[in-house]
C-alpha cells in the first residue's frame, strides 16, 4: 500500500499529444481504466456530523462524486466504499464517527475520513489505514477516491485556499441551500478543538456568495437559504465586510418565498452590529432567531476560557435584541460549575 500526501499526476495522464485522433483515443482508454477501476465499488456513503456547515461540506462531496459517476447510497450496509465527514465539537460525535470507521474496516470497505476530527487530530490511532479528505480539501474528494480504490493510502491537510462555492452540491433537504459564508474564526478559546481544525477566519468574498444566492434561487424549491459558519458575526472581519452587509445584499436578490438563517455567532463580533442585526432580524424574510453561545455565567470561568467577552456584554446583547426583535428566540449556554455559582449572572431574559 502506497501512502500519498498531494496526489502526484497520474501515471495515466495524457501529456502532449498534438494529434486529435490520438488524443480521442487516449480519452477513451482512460475512461474505459476508471470505469474498470470503479467497477464494483461504485457505491459510497457518506456520514456527516454536527453543524451545518459540515453538512454543506458533505452535500458538496455528494455532488462532485455523483458528478463522476459514483452512486450514493443512503445506508451503510448498502455501500462498498464510505465517507465520514466528521465533528469534534461534542464527543458522541466524534464517538460515532470512529465506530463507524472501525465497522468499516471490520467489513474490508475503504474508508475516507473528512471533517474536523482527522484535521484536528492528525495521529489519531483510528485513521491508520484510512483516507483523509481536510476540511479545505473536500474539492478533491474524486481524486482522493479513485486514488483510495487503487490501494492508495492519501491525506491531505492543506488549509491554503476556500473551496469555490459553484462545484456540483446534492442536497439532503431539497428546500434548504445551506450557504457556507467562512471557515474557521478569530477566537483563541482554550477548550476548542474545531479552531485546530478550521483555523484561523478565512472568508469568502461577497460577490462569491451573492453569485451562489443567485444560482441556488434560481430554483424554485429552494425555501430557506442558511446562512453559516464557525462564527457569522465575525463574516469579512479579514477581507474589510461585514455581515450586515452581507446580508442586506442578500436580501436585495432573494425571491419572495425564501426566507434567511443566520447561524451561529459568537457575542464579541455581534455586539459591535447589534443594532443593525436588529433591523434584519425584523425583516419578514429573515427568521428571527440568533444562535449566540454564553458558555457559562460566571465571569471567571470566560476569562480563563479566553471568550473575550464577560456576562455584562452578553446581557446587553440579549437584553437589546428580546427588546428590539420582535418574537426572537437566541440563546445556548451551559451552566457554570458548582464553585462559580456565587459569580453567575446569566440575564433573567434569558
Amino acid at each position: 500500500q502506497r501512502r500519498v500526501h498531494g496526489i502526484a499526476k497520474n501515471s495515466m495522464d495524457i501529456e502532449d499529444i498534438n494529434k486529435d485522433e490520438q488524443h480521442t483515443t487516449k480519452k477513451v482508454e482512460l475512461a474505459q481504466i476508471k470505469h474498470e477501476e470503479k467497477e464494483g465499488l461504485q457505491k459510497i456513503y457518506i456520514k456527516s456530523f454536527g453543524c451545518p456547515h459540515n453538512f454543506s461540506d458533505g452535500e458538496y462531496m455528494a455532488g462532485l462524486l455523483t458528478a463522476e459517476g459514483f452512486k450514493i447510497v443512503d445506508t451503510f450496509e448498502e455501500s462498498e466504499i464510505v465517507v465520514l465527514n466528521s465533528c469534534t465539537v461534542k464527543n458522541p460525535s466524534q464517538e460515532a464517527f470512529v465506530t463507524l470507521i472501525r465497522k468499516a474496516k471490520e467489513q474490508n470497505k475503504p474508508v475516507i475520513a473528512a471533517g474536523c476530527v482527522p484535521q484536528a487530530e492528525q495521529g489519531l490511532g483510528d485513521l491508520e489505514g484510512c483516507s483523509v479528505v481536510g476540511v479545505l480539501q473536500i474539492s478533491r474528494i474524486v481524486e482522493v477516491v479513485n486514488e483510495t480504490l487503487k490501494g492508495h493510502e492519501v491525506k491531505l491537510f492543506d488549509r491554503n485556499d476556500l473551496p469555490r462555492l459553484d462545484i456540483p452540491k446534492i442536497r439532503k433537504n431539497k428546500c434548504v441551500e445551506i450557504v457556507p459564508l467562512s471557515t474557521g474564526c478569530l477566537g483563541q478559546c482554550t477548550f476548542c478543538k474545531t479552531k485546530q481544525a478550521r483555523g484561523n477566519l478565512m472568508s469568502y468574498e461577497p460577490s462569491a456568495i451573492i453569485e451562489r444566492v443567485k444560482q441556488v434561487v434560481s430554483d424554485e424549491n429552494i425555501i430557506e437559504l442558511w446562512l453559516t459558519s464557525e462564527d457569522s458575526g465575525s463574516y469579512g472581519r479579514d477581507i474589510g465586510h461585514s455581515l450586515p452587509e452581507l446580508c442586506w445584499e442578500i436580501l436585495k436578490i432573494i425571491k419572495p418565498h425564501n426566507v434567511i438563517k443566520i447561524g451561529m455567532t459568537n457575542p464579541p463580533f455581534i455586539l459591535e452590529h447589534m443594532e443593525e442585526m436588529a433591523a434584519i432580524l425584523n425583516h419578514p424574510q429573515v427568521y428571527s432567531h440568533m444562535h449566540i453561545p454564553v458558555q457559562t455565567g460566571s465571569n471567571n470561568v470566560l476569562e480563563a476560557m479566553i471568550r473575550e467577552y464577560t456576562i455584562e456584554d452578553f446581557n446587553t446583547l440579549i437584553d437589546y435584541l428580546n427588546q428590539n426583535v420582535e418574537n426572537i428566540t437566541c440563546l445556548l449556554y451551559t451552566s457554570p460549575s458548582p464553585r462559580d455559582l456565587s459569580t453567575s449572572r446569566m440575564p433573567s431574559s434569558a
